[in-house]
């Protein structure tokens, strides 16, 4: 799991609140990363279908 933070195109926070992301990548603290807010996809993850879960890193942004 992964505590994540919108950005703009800048890599400035939007102000949203953070939000929590299944993370198979072993992404680490401050890299940026591609999240899917598909709730099928991350309930398959978990392989629950009635898992609260939405979020997920689908990749780490190569910067």
């Amino acid at each position: 799991m992964m505590l994540c933070q919108q950005e703009d195109a800048e890599g400035q926070s939007i102000g949203d609140p953070p939000f929590i992301a299944i993370d198979l990548f072993g992404a680490g603290v401050h890299q940026r990363v591609f999240v899917s807010t598909d709730g099928i996809g991350a309930r398959g993850i978990v392989e629950d279908e009635h898992s609260p879960i939405r979020n997920f890193i689908q990749g780490i942004v190569d910067d």
